[in-house]
C-alpha cells in the first residue's frame, strides 16, 4: 500500500488545552526528560527506553524527514505559553486509510491531554477527502491507553432500552476497517440494526446516499427517524437535506474546537448533551 499524494499537514493545531506543532531537533532535551528515557511511559510502546538523550537527536532527525517526504507527520504536544514537549501524535496517510499513535509524559497522565491531542489528528486525517478509515491500536494490558479508543458513557445501556422499546437502531460510522471485523464481538452487535461502515459501503458522511442506504436497510422513512451526530463535516445539514431529523449531540468544547465540527458551534437546531436524552425525544 502507497502512500497517498498531495498531504499538506497543518504544522500548528490547536485545541482547547493544548498547541500541536511540528516538532524542532531543540525539543529532544524535553522528549527526553518528560518521557523517552521513561521506562514506564515506553512500556507499551515499540521502541525502548533511551539511556542517553544524546540517542534522541539521531532518532528526531530521522522523524521530521519523514514529514517532509509524507511517510508520517509527527506533532509536538504542548501547552500554551510554555512551548515544552510533553509528548507527541503522529499520524501516517496511505491511500483510504490513516493509522494515529500517542506517548505522553507521565507527569501528564490522566488529564484527558492525550484523548484532546489524538481527537485532534483524528478530526484532520478524518476530513481527508480520500481517506475513509483513520484506526489506532493499543496493547490490551495498557488499560489506560484503551480508554482513549473507549465509547461514551450510557451508550450501551441507552441502545437496549432504545430497542427493548420497539425503536431500531441504526449506526452510520466513518471508522477504521478494524470497527466492522470485530464488530460481532462488541457490545454493540445485538443493539444496531444493519449498521453502515463507510470503509466497507465507500460511501463517507456527509455524502446523501450513505443516509438513503442506512434508511432503506432499517426499512424506515427518513422522516420518521432521528438522526444523533456531533456535527462533524456538515452531516447534520446533510441529513436534514435527506429528510431526516437532525439532533446535535453536543460534546466537550475541545472535541469541537477543530474546523472539522464547525457546524456544532454554528448549530441552532434540536441539541442535546448526552445520549441518554434521545430517550425523551422519542417519547414525545
Amino acid at each position: 500500500m502507497g502512500q497517498s499524494p498531495l498531504i499538506v499537514p497543518p504544522e500548528v493545531i490547536a485545541t482547547r488545552r493544548l498547541v500541536l506543532r511540528q516538532p524542532r531537533l531543540s525539543d529532544a532535551d524535553d522528549i527526553f526528560d518528560n518521557y523517552a528515557a521513561d521506562p514506564e511511559v515506553t512500556r507499551y510502546v515499540t521502541w525502548r527506553p533511551y539511556k542517553d538523550r544524546s540517542e534522541v537527536a539521531p532518532f528526531f532527525r530521522l522523524r521530521l524527514g519523514r514529514w517532509d517526504s509524507g511517510e508520517e507527520f509527527s506533532w509536538a504536544i504542548t501547552k500554551p505559553r510554555e512551548d515544552r514537549v510533553i509528548g507527541m501524535v503522529g499520524c501516517r496517510v496511505r491511500e483510504h486509510a490513516a493509522d494515529v499513535g500517542y506517548v505522553m509524559g507521565r507527569s501528564y497522565w490522566g488529564r484527558g491531554y492525550t484523548t484532546e491531542a489524538t481527537k485532534a489528528i483524528v478530526d484532520w486525517a478524518g476530513g481527508l477527502e480520500f481517506v475513509c478509515r483513520v484506526w489506532a491500536v493499543c496493547d490490551v494490558e495498557n488499560i489506560a491507553s484503551s480508554r482513549v479508543l473507549q465509547p461514551r458513557p450510557s451508550t450501551v445501556e441507552t441502545l437496549a432500552r432504545l430497542k427493548n422499546e420497539g425503536y431500531k437502531n441504526g449506526l452510520l460510522s466513518n471508522c477504521s476497517i478494524e470497527i466492522p471485523i470485530l464488530w460481532s464481538e462488541t457490545s454493540f452487535a445485538d443493539l444496531i440494526e444493519n449498521p453502515i461502515f463507510a470503509c466497507r459501503e465507500r460511501l463517507k458522511k456527509p455524502d446523501t446516499r450513505i443516509y438513503h442506504l442506512a434508511c432503506e436497510r432499517l426499512g424506515a422513512a427518513p422522516k420518521s427517524c432521528l438522526y444523533i451526530a456531533d456535527g462533524e463535516n456538515y452531516e447534520l445539514a446533510a441529513a436534514a437535506k435527506f429528510g431526516l431529523h437532525p439532533v446535535l449531540i453536543r460534546i466537550s468544547s475541545e472535541e469541537t474546537i477543530s474546523a472539522l465540527h464547525q457546524e456544532a458551534k454554528e448549530w441552532e437546531g434540536a441539541t442535546i448533551t448526552s445520549l441518554p436524552e434521545v430517550l425523551q425525544l422519542v417519547d414525545h
